[in-house]
């Protein structure tokens, strides 16, 4: 494991925090996101990792059951959704203003999980 998984519990993410960050991202100048693509965005990425086992436990199973106060905690992943999370969860966040939909989001997720996924050689040291 790449990444030193905490053993305590803590929220990862919320759809209260993603639109908290939208309404700073508008304040400095940005175009505003819908409240209805933030839930569309948040359903995509937890609906990806229930698909792909990285969670241990349904967050929710359509778009319909997101609501402000939707959130996925460290408890809600496996060992290795935690390691994809830690990976990409980043850039995916940054990658709301850029996004065209759904089936695009999910290209860039399933794109990501090939690197994910893929073995890396070890850098040679220098």
């Amino acid at each position: 494991m790449k990444h030193r998984r905490p053993v305590e519990d803590f929220r990862v993410s919320s759809v209260d925090w993603q639109l908290d960050s939208v309404a700073r991202h508008v304040q400095g100048g940005f175009d505003p996101v819908p409240r209805s693509e933030v839930l569309r965005r948040f359903f995509v990425f937890i609906e990806f990792l229930q698909h792909h086992h990285m969670t241990t436990r349904t967050i929710a199973n359509s778009v319909d059951d997101v609501t402000d106060t939707t959130e996925f905690r460290n408890s809600d992943l496996t060992d290795d959704g935690f390691e994809f999370v830690a990976k990409y969860h980043g850039k995916w966040l940054n990658r709301l203003w850029k996004s065209r939909g759904t089936e695009d989001d999910r290209a860039v997720l399933n794109k990501w999980l090939k690197a994910h996924l893929e073995p890396r050689e070890p850098k040679p040291k220098k």
